[in-house]
């Protein structure tokens, strides 16, 4: 029976459907866990990524962004692995997306690149002449080159930016309180595993301050950001 080595970023509950949807995916094909192939999950990172490859697994699932496949890619250069990430080149994943080299590859969603589009959404739909708020990670592989993008749309579009830096939960508290002293029409957060994690926090924080916010990916507005 082959073995398939499931290493994922996000927590065990915030994982749960997308767990089940990577199963639903390899039953389509009749890998059926537990019957026609073995799936071993870990959920702490980097540690543990040494030890999912101790069994030799066939192949390695690393989704959950850059954290998880970095960990992957750092634990082993002879076991295949397949990943989810927001831009696989600059975060060190790949050599480019027509040839990633290596035994690595997976699906780049390029969220990345669409740091500018939604500052820009963004300022259509708060007061003209308002700052918009820009949340950053600087502990983030990404932070300076979507800082970099979002400061260039908002050059383009005559708007001031006040960026935030947080990668703790005390930061990101502080990082508020900056907001609240600097009044923004609007807040983009950053496409990072760690704000993805904060989830509830941040969609609370923005309704307490009433800041309209911008995120990545559906589970943010689906939670009521």
């Amino acid at each position: 029976m082959p073995l398939i080595g499931f290493l994922n970023g996000r927590s065990p509950d915030d994982a749960k459907p997308h767990v089940a949807r990577f199963l639903r995916g390899l039953e389509a094909f009749g890998y059926v866990d537990g019957k026609t192939v073995s799936i071993e999950q870990y959920d702490q990172l980097p540690k543990l990524a040494g030890e999912l490859t101790a069994p030799h697994p066939t192949i390695l699932a690393a989704p959950g962004g850059a954290p998880s496949a970095r960990a992957a890619k750092a634990a082993t250069n002879s076991i295949p692995i397949a990943f989810v990430s927001n831009d696989s080149v600059r975060e060190g994943l790949v050599e480019s997306l027509s040839r990633p080299g290596g035994k690595i590859s997976g699906v780049d969603i390029m969220s990345g690149e669409l740091t500018g589009k939604r500052l820009e959404l963004l300022a259509q739909l708060v007061p003209a002449g308002k700052a918009v708020g820009f949340l950053t990670n600087p502990k983030g592989a990404l932070s300076v080159a979507q800082s970099k993008e979002a400061e260039r749309a908002a050059r383009v579009l005559g708007r001031e930016v006040v960026f935030v830096s947080a990668g703790t939960d005390t930061e990101i508290d502080a990082g508020f309180e900056i907001l609240a002293r600097n009044p923004v029409g609007g807040l983009v957060v950053e496409n990072d595993p760690y704000f993805d994690s904060r989830r509830e926090c941040l969609i609370e924080l923005t309704a307490k301050r009433a800041i309209p916010a911008i995120y990545h990916i559906r589970e943010f507005p689906a939670a009521g950001g």
